[in-house]
This record gives C-alpha cells, sequence and structure tokens, in this order.
C-alpha cells in the first residue's frame, strides 16, 4: 500500500515538473572554436561551453604544427611524447636573395601532431565541448551573449571568446571586419 501511494507521488511530481518551464544555464563564457586557442582557454576556465562545427577534436589542421619550449612552460604544459613528431634545434631564416639572418639553436620547441595535441587540450578542459555545432547568430541583449546555432539551439553567456579562426563568426558579425590576407615570412 505505502509503495503504490509512493509510486503515485512520485508519478505526480514527474508530471508537474514536465510541465514547469525549463530554467536556461547562462554560462560565464561561451567560447566559438575547439582549436588549440579555445581548447586553451577551456584548461582555464570552468563555468564555459566551446561551441565547433567540426565533428572530431584535432580536425581539420587549419594551422601550423611548431611549438617553442617557452611557449608551453608559460601555460605550464609538459612535452609529452604521444603528441611531439620532433625537436626543432635550429631557427634561421632566409630572405628571397638567400641572406641568413636570426639563426638560433637550442631547445627551441617541437613540431607536434596537431590532432593528438588537440585531443591531449581537450582532456585537460574544464569546460563542455559541443562539436557538430555550428554557430550562425550572435547578439548581445540584455547584458548577455546570445548564440544560436543552426539547429535553432540558444545559448547564452556574459562573456565571449572568438577562436574560431580565419573565418571568424564573431569577426563578422560582432567587429564587422573584411577578411584580408597578408603576405608573411614562415
Amino acid at each position: 500500500e505505502k509503495a503504490g501511494l509512493k509510486n503515485k507521488v512520485i508519478k505526480s511530481i514527474r508530471r508537474i515538473a514536465r510541465r514547469l518551464p525549463k530554467t536556461e544555464k547562462i554560462y560565464q563564457v561561451i567560447i566559438l572554436g575547439a582549436g588549440s586557442g579555445g581548447l586553451m582557454a577551456g584548461r582555464y576556465l570552468k563555468d564555459a561551453l566551446i561551441l565547433d562545427k567540426k565533428a572530431k577534436i584535432g580536425r581539420p589542421v587549419r594551422s601550423g604544427e611548431g611549438i617553442s619550449c617557452q611557449a608551453l612552460e608559460r601555460l605550464d604544459i609538459k612535452p609529452r611524447r604521444a603528441w611531439i613528431s620532433a625537436s626543432i634545434d635550429v631557427v634561421q631564416r632566409i630572405a628571397p636573395n638567400g641572406k641568413v639572418f636570426g639563426r638560433q639553436q637550442k631547445d627551441l620547441g617541437y613540431i607536434i601532431d596537431k590532432t593528438a595535441f588537440e585531443k591531449f587540450l581537450a582532456s585537460q578542459c574544464k569546460t563542455e565541448i559541443r562539436l557538430r555545432t555550428e554557430v550562425v547568430a550572435l547578439e548581445q541583449k540584455d547584458n548577455l551573449w546570445v548564440v544560436k546555432t543552426k539547429n535553432n539551439k540558444i545559448f547564452k553567456s556574459k562573456y565571449l571568446i572568438g577562436a574560431d579562426g580565419v573565418h571568424s563568426i564573431v569577426r563578422r558579425k560582432i567587429f564587422k571586419e573584411p577578411l584580408d590576407f597578408l603576405p608573411a615570412i614562415q
């Protein structure tokens, strides 16, 4: 008799709960982009959400694959064999006329497996990561960032980090800057 009454009460509570409006989560920070920059921010933030349209962490590789020892030290990351392909022992710059300048030697850095490195960063994130989530609209409303995705999901946060690369929706929608490419030394 008591078990039956208990089950009826539980069912009633669940029915009432389904009718109540759902409270929406307001994140402290939304990070757009699950590449190295976005994942690095995710290592330091607890109440954050990372959104990216890609299907897998580390793919596609969209940027260089070298990192300095100094950068790893500043970020408190110990080098790991799982994502190091080779050591960088010499760096030199060669001008178009063949002149060599700026030659440096000694423990300079590493050539990394970018996919493995980003998976390592993701494993250290304190944040939720949602892949296959393409952001299509951004606006600031009532002191919150409102982020709308292609599948009509809405996320809100107090702060927004644009780490979404060269074709950044943050740059296009918020700063309204055109995309200009500049020649550079590599």
